[in-house]
């Protein structure tokens, strides 16, 4: 490993577009919780966790995994967005505009599956205001600083209830799902 890594810092050591991620040798689940939420707080999704003594492999190695956030949130219909033009989604609606109750959270969910397109095209007028659940990888701030959420995912409708959470809501479930591992 070490000797690889070295090779690799040589190779990458004049390129200015690629660098070398920073890394952790961690023992632990507290120590793996512990340097996840120090990742999420420097604004960074989350982080991997490898085997030490693992083989780098195309696709999703066994000797590897991801640790990120994945909450809900259940927020309101407030506009629809065609997809781009010049592509097959392009006279339907491919990602909505989302409200939390207050206001204060706004966001625009993607991964609306072919069938989903079709019936909000057809129903956007009464789909306007209706609550959607929307899974994300935890609040965070657009470009213009106004609170949303990171890489936001259209999962269904909510026909049971007619309140979307709010903002402070938001943030203390994302809060608690930060906390999860624990830092202390």
């Amino acid at each position: 490993y070490n000797k690889r890594f070295d090779k690799l810092q040589n190779i990458l050591k004049d390129l200015e577009n690629v660098k070398v991620v920073d890394f952790k040798i961690l023992s632990t689940f507290e120590e793996v919780m512990k340097h996840f939420n120090q990742s999420v707080s420097n604004g960074e999704e989350g982080t991997v966790v490898k085997e030490f003594g693992g083989i780098w492999k195309n696709g999703k190695p066994s000797s590897q995994c991801k640790v990120k956030k994945k909450e809900t949130f259940d927020l309101k219909v407030i506009g629809f967005n065609y997809g781009e033009k010049g592509t097959k989604n392009e006279r339907r609606i491919s990602s909505l505009n989302v409200i939390s109750e207050d206001g204060f959270l706004k966001a625009s969910p993607f991964g609306i599956t072919e069938e989903d397109m079709d019936y909000i095209t057809d129903n956007m007028e009464t789909l306007k205001g209706k609550i959607v659940e929307v899974k994300c990888c935890g609040v965070s701030h657009d470009s213009f600083d106004n609170y949303s959420l990171l890489h936001p995912v259209f999962i269904k409708f909510r026909y049971d209830i007619s309140t979307a959470n709010t903002l402070e809501e938001c943030l203390e479930k994302d809060r608690m799902v930060t906390e999860l591992g624990g830092d202390e």
